[in-house]
């Protein structure tokens, strides 16, 4: 504070004092602590505008008498809070109310037969049927049908037909395949589809199939056996009754003349009472020479009865399929099982010999004069068999 101000507030006060003289009473007409206020409020006015003051002090003041002096402080510079940030809720979409469902569309009901890992025995035939519900805007009629997808086919028709009436919507209807289970242990599933009279292909609501899925389990006594060749008993026998013992050749040789080829096996090792369930052929090995199921068509098996071999056992192509056929080498190399000789081994059990005669079906030989032949490894020709006993 500018120390000039002091005395003259002194002066001030003073001379407003002298103006009252003793004896002399006069009412004021406003307070002195308001006189004096005033004054000096005229005075910082002057002193401001001539420059003298610099400092500017608020007085407090009772009604006679100046009490203290307060600064005047700026006005604040603190930082005002920033203002609450409000997240505002997510918008919701609201659901349609006029979904359109598709012409074609099913949903699974329940098995009513085969649940899913139904235990089945190898080979075993089953009727698998589902329930279904059609949950579109379309009939299905007799034009609809029941398709293969893809998995195990387990030796089903890949189309069958729906229905024979009608399924209007809203409506069930047990739809069933007849299968049969593999011959092998394990576990297989078949996926299934439906597919309308424009042959659109169309599943569950999920777009995905519906399966049958079953586990094939053997039996506890079920009973397995390799029968091998007995050399001894087999051999070839040539167009001309020229017989070749020990030598399974079949198809053209080079002089232009067929042979054909009579296998044995000992089955005496087989109760009479055994029921056989599967027989499995492997002759997977042998070699080949020139083209015998393009020039003489399928190698074929057959039942026959001989012993001594000779040269009346051998017989001109027929038009019976045989128990097995083979029609490509990609067959051949690969096992196979065979119903027509498990059936006919089951009706050979009263004996002890299963005799078998292999030829190609269409031809004896080509007149090319080269080699169309395959040559068996005698020793490695075998049948896998399994039964059961009572």
């Amino acid at each position: 504070m500018d120390k000039r101000i002091i005395p003259t507030l002194i002066l001030v006060g003073f001379f407003l004092s002298g103006c009252n003289f003793p004896g002399v009473v006069e009412e004021p007409t406003e307070p002195v602590g308001n006189a004096v206020l005033t004054a000096a409020a005229e005075t910082v006015a002057a002193a401001l505008a001539d420059g003298s003051l610099t400092e500017v002090v608020e007085i407090v003041a009772t009604d006679d008498q100046v009490e203290t002096e307060i600064p005047i402080l700026p006005d604040s510079t603190d930082t005002p809070l920033p203002e609450e940030t409000i997240t505002p809720l997510p918008t919701i979409t609201p659901l349609p109310t006029n979904t359109t469902l598709p012409c074609n569309m099913a949903t699974f009901v329940k098995d009513v037969t085969i649940p899913d890992d139904t235990e089945l025995e190898p080979g075993e035939t089953f009727t698998k049927t589902w329930r279904l519900k059609n949950l579109g805007t379309c009939s299905w009629t007799s034009d609809y049908d029941l398709i293969f997808d893809d998995g195990d086919i387990m030796g089903g028709d890949t189309v069958k037909q729906l229905t024979n009436g009608t399924v209007a919507p809203g409506q069930t209807v047990d739809v069933s395949i007849v299968l049969k289970a593999p011959n092998t242990e394990g576990t297989y599933r078949g996926n299934w589809r439906l597919r309308d009279d424009n042959n659109v292909i169309f599943g569950l609501t999920t777009g995905k199939s519906f399966w049958v899925q079953i586990n094939v389990v053997e039996p506890a006594d079920v009973h397995q056996v390799t029968l091998m060749v007995n050399t001894n008993r087999s051999g070839s026998v040539l167009e001309d009754g020229t017989e070749k013992p020990g030598l399974p050749n079949v198809g053209d040789l080079a002089n232009n003349k067929g042979s054909q080829t009579f296998i044995s096996f000992d089955i005496s090792g087989i109760s009479d009472d055994a029921t056989i369930t599967e027989v499995n052929v492997n002759f997977s090995d042998f070699s080949m020479e020139g083209n015998p199921f393009s020039d003489l068509g399928c190698l074929r098996a057959y039942a026959q009865s001989y012993y001594p071999l000779d040269g009346t056992d051998y017989t001109p192509p027929t038009n019976d399929i045989g128990l097995v056929y083979w029609c490509s080498k990609s067959k051949l190399d690969s096992g196979s099982l065979e119903e027509k000789l498990k059936d006919q081994l089951q009706s050979e059990l009263i004996g002890s010999w299963l005799q078998l005669r292999l030829q190609f079906s269409d031809k004896d030989d080509d007149d090319a004069w080269d080699k169309d032949l395959i040559q068996f490894d005698i020793i490695n020709m075998k049948l896998i068999v399994k039964y059961t006993l009572p």
